[in-house]
Order: C-alpha cells, then sequence, then structure tokens
C-alpha cells in the first residue's frame, strides 16, 4: 500500500468524545504523519516518514527507513529505527534513540518556539552509525554517543555520557545574557509546535 497524508489512527474516547490519546500506523511507503493535542503512539513503519508529533507525550518511533521526526510540546520519547534518521527534540524534556544508520540528532532550541518553558536539557542517543548531534540551544543536555564514528556539537552545558566514543567534539563560547544560538534551528517546528 502506498504512502500518504493520512495513516490510519485508532483513538482512545473519553467520555464525549474528546480524544484522551491516539494510536497512528504508517504503511509501506513514504507517509506524512501528524499527531494529536494527547498523548500519542505513532509508528511510521517501513518508508522514508515525515512525523511531526505535535502536543503530548508522545512515543514516536519511525521504523526502517530515512526518517524525519519532529517532537512538539512534550517529553516526548522518539526512537528512529533503522536508516539515516534526522530526528528533532521538542520542548520539553524529551529523549531520542538514532539507533541504526547515520543519524542527525538535535536539540530544539529555545528562539525557535519564543517560550520561557523550554528549559530542562534533552537526553540523546546515537546508536550504531556515524551520528551528529546538534544540541547548541543553551540547555544542559546529555548526550550518549553509541559505536561509528560520531561528531558533537555541543554548547558549554551539555554533557558527554560516555566522552570517548564522541570522537569529534566541537564546544560553543559560553552564551551572554541576550544571546540565542538560532543555528538549531527548526524553521518548520517553529511554526507547528504550538497547534
Amino acid at each position: 500500500m502506498a504512502g500518504g497524508a493520512v495513516s490510519a489512527v485508532l483513538a482512545t474516547l473519553a467520555v464525549g468524545g474528546t480524544a484522551m490519546a491516539a494510536q497512528i500506523g504508517g504503511t509501506a511507503g513514504n507517509d506524512q504523519i501528524r499527531g494529536t493535542v494527547k498523548a500519542d503512539v505513532i509508528d511510521g513503519a517501513a518508508g522514508d516518514d515525515q512525523i511531526n508529533a505535535r502536543r503530548g507525550a508522545d512515543t514516536v518511533t519511525g521504523g526502517e527507513g530515512n526518517d524525519l521526526l519532529r517532537g512538539g510540546w512534550g517529553a516526548d520519547r522518539q526512537f528512529g529505527g533503522a536508516g539515516n534518521d534526522t530526528i528533532y527534540a521538542g520542548v520539553g524534556r524529551d529523549e531520542t534513540w538514532g539507533e541504526d544508520g547515520d543519524d542527525t540528532l538535535w536539540a530544539l532550541a529555545r528562539a525557535d518556539v519564543h517560550g520561557k518553558n523550554d528549559t530542562a536539557g534533552d537526553v540523546l542517543h546515537g546508536g550504531n552509525g556515524n551520528d551528529t548531534f546538534r544540541t547548541r540551544d543553551g540547555e544542559a543536555d546529555t548526550i550518549d554517543c553509541g559505536p561509528g564514528v560520531d561528531t558533537v556539537y555541543a554548547d558549554f552545558k551539555d554533557v558527554l555520557a560516555n566522552p570517548a566514543e564522541c570522537e569529534v567534539v566541537n564546544r560553543a563560547r559560553r552564551l551572554k545574557k541576550g544571546d540565542d544560538q538560532r543555528e538549531n534551528a527548526d524553521p518548520a517546528q517553529a511554526s507547528t509546535a504550538r497547534d
């Protein structure tokens, strides 16, 4: 079955028909999936999927393929699966796993969402492959590189869980008051994080 903009959705409804959460499943094709404002469980399955979790404490699995995953507002858990994935942590203390493949893992900068609540650091796990971590967002993020030749672009607050496994580390200068490091911007996330 070919991929598309809408996947099968099984929603759990409360009294009165208000959606409490959703289980969203992708197809074997290249899917575009948007979560709800609740705590969703999203599985992209095979294919090069694009998943926007939106609000809620979501669990997102990209599956096999070169996926693009975006966490929204909430404490999300995102798993890239096999393939060369790009994963953006959203607002909240997120945890992401690149898993197999040459993945790029981002910690979202506060400047992107113009909010004051994105203060707790994210936890990023690389997995097998030559991964790239971009965590210059002014937060105390934790970086777990894993096997492979990994490259880290961190700021002064970030912690390397296993420094010996992070082969190339580039640290930014200490931020001054009024600075924002917009190189960690995800423009698409800026427009969709609050909806």
